[in-house]
């Protein structure tokens, strides 16, 4: 793994009311790493976009095969992964003798006769969600002008009854450890955030900035960067650059602009004021209880 050499000089800056952090210093280079695909890792990362697919009862006109599926009531998806915009990855949906089974092209030869089919399971008894077995899908992806073809091991969620839909999800997450500069290293998680199985700028890149061994990929964590977003680590600035599509290596190097970095808050600090209505519809701020132990309790709707 081939890493360079870099010295960042960390300087803080206040500007009306907000901490600018200038990436500066000496730049004499990058660091390199080589991510890994660990498929065991259980950290759940926020996506910015759920790969629901469209379900259609007409089989693509391209698509073989679907003989088999005769009086099964399939349905068909396409799962739109990669960067080759016209390449096609079908599937099919279909009630099989033991349930509904979900049957993909697998070797992307546009033939569903031969490929396997998996089966299904609720996620509790009386669920209308079920998730399937795990499976691999195969899809292509431009690096640089060079074809790969993809492999990546999946899961689907079903949702049945009024309002069906079909959710992919890929299982694990590339990662590995930002190493070689100051101190111990700190872990990382590349996402595919948006579930199109490739890595370019619109995807997250999760750190663990505290060095605590935990890695907070939900929506609001100051763990959780854009790729295109500048970070610190310790007080020195970084961006990625060379990310490829497969996600198997990026760089970071010296950020020198100014930006704000993501506060943590930590146990006994004073809350940012915020301002909501309450469920009477009241305006009211967080401010307004200055002094008083404010209790906020949260729900959610599912």
């Amino acid at each position: 793994m081939r890493r360079g050499l870099c010295t960042i000089l960390g300087v803080q800056v206040l500007l009306v009311g907000v901490s600018l952090v200038p990436g500066c210093g000496e730049r004499a280079g990058s660091y390199t790493f080589d991510t890994t695909l660990d498929e065991t890792l259980d950290v759940y990362v926020h996506p910015t976009r759920r790969a629901v697919l469209e379900l259609v009862a007409t089989p693509p006109e391209a698509l073989k095969g679907v003989d088999r599926f005769a009086g099964q009531g399939a349905r068909y998806a396409d799962l739109h992964l990669g960067n080759l915009g016209e390449e096609h990855q079908y599937l099919a949906l279909a009630e099989g003798p033991d349930g509904v089974v979900i049957v993909p092209d697998g070797n992307l030869d546009l033939d569903l006769s031969n490929d396997r089919a998996y089966s299904f399971r609720p996620y509790e008894e009386g669920s209308p969600y079920f998730l399937s077995d795990t499976l691999v899908v195969a899809y292509p992806v431009d690096t640089g002008g060079v074809r790969h073809r993809m492999e990546r091991k999946v899961q689907f969620t079903h949702k049945r009854g009024e309002g069906e839909w079909l959710r992919l999800d890929f299982v694990g997450h590339r990662t590995g450890d930002l190493d070689h500069l100051e101190g111990e290293p700190y872990g990382y998680i590349l996402f595919d955030a948006d579930n199109n199985g490739y890595y370019d700028h619109r995807d997250i890149l999760v750190i663990d900035t505290n060095r605590d061994g935990a890695i907070d990929g939900n929506r609001n964590s100051v763990e959780r960067y854009a790729m295109s977003e500048p970070f610190l680590l310790g007080d020195r600035a970084f961006e990625v650059i060379g990310l490829n599509s497969r996600g198997t290596r990026f760089s970071i190097v010296p950020f020198r602009r100014p930006f704000a970095p993501h506060d943590r808050l930590e146990i006994g600090e004073a809350a940012p004021d915020f301002t909501l209505k309450d469920v009477t519809g009241t305006v009211v701020s967080l401010g307004d209880f200055s002094g008083k132990t404010v209790l906020l309790p949260f729900w959610a709707s599912w």
